[in-house]
């Protein structure tokens, strides 16, 4: 009989797993934005958090830390119908404050199906600044139509490139992996030359969270027409 009643109560075990594991979940194609940055004054200040519900259902929206711990709320009770759904989140916490940078996660609570879905895709807060050296600017006599000026610069972290000229965006250049990375300058801004002159050149990094670095120190470039 004991052999029978333990038979029976796997079986029984068993068939519960598989019905759970047949049952549709609420959430479908979730899509984050991996990374961004609640300090950047920029486009990627706010993440939006993009599901597809599957059914019509009354929800609550918290993000939760590493830990499962709630952050923040950012929907109660709240009704949505099927298909696309879109949260923002500020990168802040229900005080109002910024939370540490770190790895965060959306947590749905779907009232009528009675279900819990912590979803596995993760966001990232980062407000650290990137870093980037100068290594070299040769020439820094430039003539119009001439080849222009190399710049090789030293990156900490995978950024993307920005060349100034007094204090003015002249040039974004490709992001760019930890390392040396090399720049062309013509003395244009978007193919337009810039008149002649001395021009302080600077140059910033900004990395995929939006974060921009401290510019480096000033170099001087004149800018001449040929022969002068």
């Amino acid at each position: 009989m004991l052999l029978l009643a333990l038979l029976a109560g796997t079986t029984t075990a068993f068939a519960l797993t598989e019905a759970l594991k047949l049952e549709q979940s609420p959430v479908l194609r979730p899509r984050f934005k991996s990374v961004f940055s609640p300090t950047c004054a920029c486009p990627q200040e706010t993440a939006r958090l993009v599901v597809r519900l599957r059914d019509a259902d009354t929800i609550d929206a918290v993000i939760v830390d590493e830990d499962g711990n709630p952050v923040r709320t950012l929907a109660s009770r709240e009704r949505h119908a099927p298909g696309r759904t879109v949260f923002r989140w500020d990168g802040r916490d229900d005080r109002g404050e910024i939370v540490p940078d770190g790895t965060y996660r959306l947590r749905l609570h779907f009232a009528e199906a009675d279900r819990t879905i912590l979803i596995p895709d993760t966001v990232r807060v980062d407000t650290r600044p990137p870093t980037i050296e100068l290594v070299s600017l040769e020439p820094r006599r430039l003539e119009f139509g001439g080849e222009g000026a190399t710049i090789v610069v030293r990156l900490a972290e995978r950024a993307r490139p920005l060349l100034l000229a007094n204090g003015e965006l002249v040039l974004r250049g490709p992001v760019g992996n930890p390392g040396v990375a090399r720049l062309t300058w013509d003395g244009t801004v978007e193919g337009n030359a810039l008149s002649r002159g001395r021009y302080a050149l600077t140059l910033e990094a900004q990395d995929r969270a939006g974060n921009v670095s401290l510019p480096t120190e000033a170099v001087i470039v004149r800018i001449v027409r040929p022969g002068r």
